[in-house]
């Protein structure tokens, strides 16, 4: 296909090519229906000026290519037809993108530096075989190369979906000098498709794509639409120097500095300013952070977004979005809130928090140490410390089964006896153990005897109080003691001590054998 002369457009994405062994492992009827013409609805590449070529591009594509539209204002052939565009990174680097978005693009102008050539010979010995699956000599492998999604305006950019055309939409225009505030549309142009009036085949002015195969068409039948959510994703506000990578259904690697959330401030996004007292402008903090499920809550079983940061609305689709009108009010002023791009440690649903320094327990929520136990010296909260802090609602630690589990508080040993190390192992076969100074099971909270239910062992059904061992002794001892006296009336007068009262001091002496060498309760 014919391209304009600038090095850089703009293209529609018409479908991705997710798997490449998709295409081929079609048979030829199936194959050959997505380019034909008939019918109420038309193949998906029916219109394709040059079959044969576009064919053996799309057997030849690699994973991440896509199959798109020219975008650039030209006549309805060149509009309509679809053509092969490879991604600009190798499969190292593999950028999201979806049916119905935009793309910038690197023509064929810039191929014939970078393309391999061939001999005349060479050519004229394999044209006799037409089913060579491989590009040969000067031919072209794609029409392209695309390079990311087209960043578009704060009102309609979006890491879930973006749709390119709302950026001039008449209708968004028409919004903000109206009362009322639909549901955002896709139109194909600057109109919707109520307002352009047009017979169905043509392209007007105002239209990107041919009704044939407008952006209704490629939501519909694209095999990429059909793999991807829609759904609502909050804003992140990336720091200067922070390299982000957010992809498109709420998750995020942020490489930057530790990023608490300073007293008094709506947002973390800035630093304290030089000279104020506070957190930041404190250097060595690097801090990685993943997170899963931004701005979300699990409430009562649900997930649920958190109002104060992030307004969702229905688009006409009937798809879940973020709100990014930025002249969308509610009830409690703006939808688009200031501090929707902040992290909230404590509520985000799943993060990895790894910081060279940083108050990881106050980020956390845990300030107060009367909220946890007291293995006999208070929980304070540690500050300006390397931390890794692993939130969720579920967390797990796997090995497999000839594998082992070892978490090691480092410290110092004596023999074979620890003086502050800590370690808790999972062995191959089945074995745990957890060695320290100290091990303390429960945070000794007392209730009334045979009432303990903190410490249950062999199961949630456990009944029988645990044994005291120092209580049990004592209470043995004296019942040792009155056996040994014990006398007993008779008709000659009150027997003398048990003939057997020997055996029953051996026994006295034998009842420290009872207490653990190891092990105390309470």
């Amino acid at each position: 296909m014919s391209f304009p002369d600038s090095i850089i457009s703009k293209f529609i994405v018409r479908d991705i090519i997710m798997d490449p062994g998709y295409y081929t492992s079609l048979d030829n009827d199936s194959l050959d229906a997505l380019f034909k013409s008939t019918g109420t609805t038309p193949g998906f590449f029916s219109d394709v000026i040059d079959p044969s070529s576009f064919k053996k591009k799309l057997l030849m594509a690699p994973g991440n290519s896509i199959i798109a539209t020219i975008a650039t204002p030209s006549n309805s052939t060149t509009k309509s037809s679809p053509c092969i565009l490879y991604p600009f990174f190798s499969s190292h680097l593999s950028l999201p993108i979806k049916p119905g978005e935009a793309v910038w693009v690197i023509q064929s102008g810039l191929f014939g530096e970078f393309s391999p050539g061939a001999s005349s010979g060479d050519m004229l010995e394999l044209e006799e075989d037409a089913d060579i699956k491989s590009a040969v000599g000067s031919e072209s492998f794609c029409d392209g190369f695309w390079m990311s999604r087209v960043a578009s305006p704060v009102y309609i950019e979006d890491p879930n979906f973006t749709h390119p055309d709302r950026a001039r939409s008449i209708g968004y225009a028409k919004q903000q000098k109206s009362t009322s505030l639909p549901a955002p549309d896709f139109p194909d142009g600057i109109f919707n498709s109520a307002e352009t009036g047009n017979d169905g085949e043509g392209v007007t002015d105002s239209q990107t794509l041919k009704r044939s195969f407008n952006y209704n068409r490629i939501n519909v039948d694209a095999r990429g639409s059909r793999s991807t959510t829609r759904e609502a994703v909050p804003n992140f506000s990336k720091r200067p120097g922070d390299l982000a990578l957010q992809g498109s259904n709420n998750t995020l690697i942020t490489l930057g500095e530790d990023r608490p959330v300073l007293e008094g401030k709506s947002a973390s996004t800035e630093y304290a300013k030089p000279g104020d007292a506070g957190p930041r402008k404190s250097e060595k903090a690097g801090t990685i952070d993943i997170v899963a499920g931004r701005s979300l809550s699990l409430v009562d079983g649900n997930l649920q977004f958190d109002e104060n940061q992030i307004t969702t609305v229905v688009n006409t689709r009937q798809e879940e979005e973020t709100e990014r009108r930025t002249w969308a009010k509610t009830q409690n002023g703006p939808a688009v809130k200031a501090p929707e791009g902040d992290p909230r440690y404590r509520e985000d649903l799943s993060r990895v928090y790894v910081s060279m320094k940083t108050d990881g327990d106050s980020n956390f929520g845990f300030t107060d140490s009367s909220s946890l136990p007291n293995p006999g010296q208070a929980l304070n909260p540690v500050a300006g410390k390397p931390y890794v802090v692993i939130k969720s609602n579920e967390a797990r630690i796997i090995t497999r089964n000839d594998g082992s589990v070892r978490i090691i508080k480092e410290g110092d040993r004596s023999g074979d006896h620890s003086v502050n190390q800590a370690v808790i192992t999972m062995q191959p076969d089945g074995t745990i153990m957890i060695d320290g100074p100290k091990i303390i099971v429960g945070s000794g909270n007392a209730k009334g005897n045979g009432q303990g239910d903190q410490v249950l062992i062999g199961g949630s059904s456990a009944s029988e109080p645990i044994v005291l061992g120092n209580a049990l002794k004592g209470l043995i001892q004296e019942l040792i003691t009155q056996i040994k006296v014990l006398t007993v009336p008779t008709g000659v007068g009150p027997s003398g001590p048990p003939v057997n009262a020997p055996a029953f001091e051996s026994i006295n002496q034998r009842l420290n054998t009872i207490l653990s060498q190891v092990g105390k309760t309470k």
